[in-house]
């Protein structure tokens, strides 16, 4: 075996530490479910080794699971607008004054089925309902991990849950999702309260976006 091996010809070496920091196996096992699972073989192989399970999160699916499993602090679990208009469950997680959502789990591409699965017209929306979630437990930052999601609307529908909505040139309410963006002319509504209250701004740097995407949502920067 190799020097890193626990048998050097016929002289056993010291145990080693192992470092066990998968992602996520998308539509399969969760970062957590996969750490865990390799956790499990490599003990049966090799009980004395050491093994330090740090699963991983890009900002997409299992998001939260992960920053749970190294911060602790409190998961909390709220039905939200899923990305094609129906309820789905969704969680976030409070730690220290600062709320974690991951807007996968309100507009995932894994909550629509294959044959519904429309980029023009699923909706952000549910991402704003968490993060109003958050605004309302009274936590003054927010930690909004991006990926995976099944939505185009750069972030429209988030918006228009949190009081700033996409209007046409005629004041009328501009359609969920992305197809029907070129059409929106100003945001209207109560944003102040709904916005600036919760303090998302880039430059006061109170809204911390986790992406492994290059695109800027629009809606933070005008």
């Amino acid at each position: 075996m190799t020097s890193l091996g626990h048998l050097i010809g016929r002289v056993a070496s010291a145990a080693v530490r192992v470092l066990i920091a998968p992602d996520c196996f998308g539509g399969t096992l969760t970062a957590v479910e996969v750490a865990q699972a390799v956790g499990r073989g490599w003990r049966r192989a090799v009980p004395t080794d050491e093994l330090v399970l740090r699963p991983l999160a890009d900002g997409g699916p299992g998001f939260v699971a992960v920053l749970h499993a190294a911060l602790g602090g409190t998961v909390h679990t709220c039905q939200v607008t899923g990305p094609v208009g129906e309820p789905v469950l969704a969680r976030w997680l409070a730690h220290e004054g600062t709320g974690y959502v991951e807007s996968a789990q309100a507009c995932g591409l894994h909550l629509v089925p294959p044959d519904r699965r429309d980029a023009r017209t699923a909706t952000s929306r549910g991402a704003g309902e968490l993060l109003a979630a958050v605004r309302d437990a009274g936590l003054g930052i927010a930690v909004v991990g991006l990926g995976g999601s099944a939505s185009t609307d750069g972030g429209a529908g988030a918006l228009a849950a949190l009081g700033a909505v996409a209007m046409d040139t005629e004041g009328r309410a501009v359609a969920p999702g992305g197809g029907a963006l070129a059409r929106c002319a100003r945001l209207a509504g109560p944003a102040g309260r709904g916005l600036f209250r919760f303090q998302f701004t880039v430059d006061d740097d109170r809204i911390r976006i986790t992406s492994i995407e290059e695109e800027v949502l629009w809606w933070l920067t005008g």
